[in-house]
């Protein structure tokens, strides 16, 4: 279908498709490095034109919405998510918000933390580039203080939700760049504490 839509060009294409389960259904979510608000009527046609109930989704770092002809359309509260699974238990996560596209990896790397946990001494835990804290989760488990950092405000609800599945009420979200909020929390990151960093696809920087 993609290569019938010639008249938009190559570089506006998604350079990726995840497959998620959302509360609706099957979900598709296409992932742009470029997308002009110009093109929005095209994918929407084009979407449409599917042979399979669909809903449309756009994501651009922390802006996300419906798409409207020449807009994006704000994000609201209400939205229905995709579906993630932590550790056996099935989260609604915003579409807006990062979750790993492939279920099978994410859960090896939770399994790996977790052992990590078992077989480590140490005080609490930091999730930089957290998203809603799945990695930190999977290692603070019940017992350790985490702290998530993470720019996008649409993983916080997710978060609180995996910190009462967690049982761990000494959790706290700091939304904004880790740039510009590390400078306030640095001195309290101990040598004794664990830090993952996950930064997205552009790195660290």
């Amino acid at each position: 279908a993609l290569l019938d839509r010639q008249e938009i060009p190559e570089e506006f294409w998604p350079y990726r498709v995840q497959l998620h389960e959302t509360a609706e259904g099957a979900g598709a979510m296409l992932i742009f490095t470029r997308f002009p608000p110009k093109l929005a009527q095209h994918w929407i046609e084009l979407m449409h034109s599917l042979p399979s109930p669909v809903g449309i989704w756009i994501a651009q770092a922390t802006h996300a919405g419906i798409p409207k002809p020449g807009r994006i359309a704000p994000a609201t509260s209400g939205t229905r998510g995709m579906k993630a699974v932590w550790m056996g238990h099935t989260l609604e996560v915003h579409p807006a918000s990062f979750t790993q596209a492939n279920p099978g990896a994410e859960e090896l790397v939770h399994v790996r933390l977790r052992q990590y946990a078992e077989h480590h001494i140490f005080d609490s835990v930091w999730d930089l580039y957290g998203g809603y804290g799945a990695l930190g989760f999977a290692l603070a488990g019940s017992r350790h203080p985490l702290t998530v950092m993470e720019v996008s405000s649409y993983s916080e609800r997710t978060f609180y939700d995996l910190a009462k599945i967690a049982g761990n009420p000494r959790v706290r979200f700091l939304r904004g760049d880790l740039f510009e909020r590390m400078p306030s929390v640095v001195d309290a990151i101990s040598e004794n504490d664990v830090v993952i960093l996950d930064p997205p696809r552009s790195g660290s920087h």
